[in-house]
């Protein structure tokens, strides 16, 4: 009889540890189905159905919200996007991000992007327990996707100064104009020139002087990109400060209005007076 006490006990002990189990089992699978760290999507470009033009700006933040904060204990955040169905991008395990993506070799038309964010975390069973409950509950939500347009336009250059002549003048104005298509989207142009093949340097500014030119020929070449389209202008020129500057062309004074006025009135008198005479004469 005493046995069979027994065995009834161990019977409904097993019972209860294997419903407890189970119970725990359901409850880890309803929180990994219902996480505890919800994350949300803060866009702020692209704009929905704008259009962008070789260069687009990226300015978003990832929301964190958790559910019971004192049973969370995250792993730290990673955030990536993809572009239509081209391979994603990392961008690092921070919140706030803000870039210039190269568009220019994308397709004209509509394009998708979508952000995706994962923030793996544990959960406490004990809040006061050390250690927690080991098990990692993933957690990666792809947020809702922007669809944007692309106009895409080459970018051109045009050099202004110096010109295809020669430079009395060691010093000689440089001068040109960039056409950028994105520049409507991104606060800065990237340009830079070479003169005589030399290594590239980047242009600040589009105008100034290219100074101390050594006598002979050159060459500049400046170049101008937008997003990875790159466009260029070259000029040839000499510099020649042996040569005395050209003379300047001589020019005829220019007489006041009332000058001439006067002097046609002293034209037209005297030629009446001459045909007088003339006439009185015959």
């Amino acid at each position: 009889m005493a046995m069979k006490n027994k065995t009834a006990t161990v019977a409904v002990t097993t019972s209860l540890f294997l419903v407890s189990l189970l119970a725990g089992i359901q409850a880890v699978e309803a929180e990994a189905s219902e996480p505890l760290i919800s994350l949300s999507l803060a866009m702020d470009s692209p704009k929905v159905n704008a259009t962008y033009t070789n260069v687009m700006p990226l300015v978003f933040s990832v929301q964190i919200q958790y559910k019971d904060y004192n049973r969370t204990v995250p792993l730290g955040l990673a955030v990536w996007y993809q572009i239509d169905q081209q391979p994603e991008v990392i961008l690092g395990d921070y919140q706030y991000h803000n870039m210039y993506l190269d568009i220019s070799k994308l397709s004209n038309g509509t394009h998708k992007l979508t952000i995706y964010a994962q923030m793996n975390y544990y959960i406490r069973d004990n809040i006061d327990a050390i250690p927690f409950n080991s098990t990692v509950i993933p957690n990666k939500q792809e947020l809702p996707p922007t669809y944007f347009s692309v106009s895409n336009v080459p970018p051109s250059i045009h050099i202004l100064s110096p010109q295809n002549k020669t430079y009395t003048s060691p010093n000689v104005t440089l001068n040109y104009v960039f056409n950028d298509p994105a520049s409507i989207n991104t606060p800065y142009s990237q340009e830079s020139y070479s003169l005589d093949n030399q290594a590239n340097q980047t242009m600040w500014v589009t105008n100034g002087t290219l100074r101390n030119l050594t006598n002979g020929p050159h060459s500049l070449t400046i170049y101008g990109k937008s997003g990875s389209i790159e466009t260029s202008d070259t000029v040839f020129f000499t510099v020649d400060t042996t040569s005395p500057p050209p003379s300047p062309s001589p020019t005829i004074p220019e007489l006041p209005q009332t000058t001439l006025t006067v002097a046609l009135l002293v034209v037209t008198l005297l030629g009446a007076v001459a045909l007088k005479r003339s006439r009185f004469k015959q």
